[in-house]
């Protein structure tokens, strides 16, 4: 497939909040994330249209709820004579899944992943977007708050540090860049020249390089050199593994996905982050 072809399907869903079935767009096709696509210094991968974004929230055209479309069921029905979702513009679909959010004290980093698509969704609509960056950096400071969930927290530091410098609180987002260590698995160069910037009162956007790109969503594995020993005893099973390991898992957060990986999109269990939360790749 071709890096610039996108296809938007129909389907029928069913609400999860009051089971009404109705008809709603999703993204069917996306192209292949490569290190060639232009993907800005807040992470996020740049969307020709805005439609395209939005394709990731659903709103119930009956009760208004408005989450994450893949958090809703499909249904067997045809998409053909019965409701639709509502059609409103594009980034306007996340400010509902974010007034949804915060009605039923869904959790905090969801809403902000939500807030930041909004906005990117906003630029990608050619539209003004400082409502959108003033709310992105009150959820995702919200989310960075609250202590209950787990992930690689140093990397949401640095993107709430990039969402300041871009809104011109640039003592905050030095502040906040600090705070983007190692564990970020963020190039070195990119928080230093980030940083580099707010204390030059820059707020310009910033594309990354390809090899900034390669580094952040295609990082190498590290496959760990076995010693004579180690080749002649049985294989362990998952299980075995996972209990006697004593090393951590790196855990980037809902930051990235197979198919969207530079885009932010949801987590693949978007409701699990609803209660204490391991967030997952």
């Amino acid at each position: 497939m071709s890096q610039y072809e996108f296809v938007i399907n129909t389907m029928s869903v069913s609400c999860p909040e009051c089971n009404e079935v109705f008809a709603t767009q999703t993204s069917f096709r996306l192209p292949e994330m490569t290190t060639s696509l232009p993907v800005e210094s807040d992470l996020h991968r740049v969307l020709p249209y805005g439609i395209i974004r939005s394709c990731l929230v659903t709103i119930c055209p009956s009760c208004q709820y408005a989450w994450w479309t893949n958090t809703f069921s499909r249904h067997f029905s045809l998409p053909i004579g019965i409701k639709q979702a509502p059609e409103i513009d594009s980034a306007r679909k996340f400010a509902h899944a974010v007034l949804t959010g915060r009605k039923n004290n869904f959790h905090t980093l969801d809403r902000a992943i939500l807030a930041l698509n909004g906005y990117w969704c906003a630029k990608e609509s050619h539209q003004e977007t400082s409502k959108w960056l003033i709310l992105s950096i009150q959820e995702l400071s919200a989310a960075l708050a609250d202590s209950s969930w787990e992930g690689n927290r140093a990397r949401y530091h640095y993107l709430l540090g990039e969402l300041l410098r871009l809104n011109r609180q640039f003592e905050e987002a030095i502040q906040e860049f600090k705070l983007a260590d190692s564990t970020s698995n963020l190039p070195e160069d990119l928080i230093i020249n980030q940083k580099t910037l707010a204390q030059n009162k820059n707020s310009d956007p910033l594309l990354l390089s390809n090899e900034q790109v390669k580094t952040i969503f295609f990082p190498a594995l590290v496959i760990p050199r076995l010693m004579p020993q180690e080749l002649l005893e049985p294989i362990k099973t998952n299980e075995q593994v996972t209990e006697n390991s004593n090393s951590e898992m790196v855990d980037f957060g809902p930051i990235q996905s197979s198919t969207y990986s530079a885009a932010l999109f949801p987590p693949k269990k978007s409701t699990a982050l609803q209660s204490k939360v391991k967030a997952t790749v």
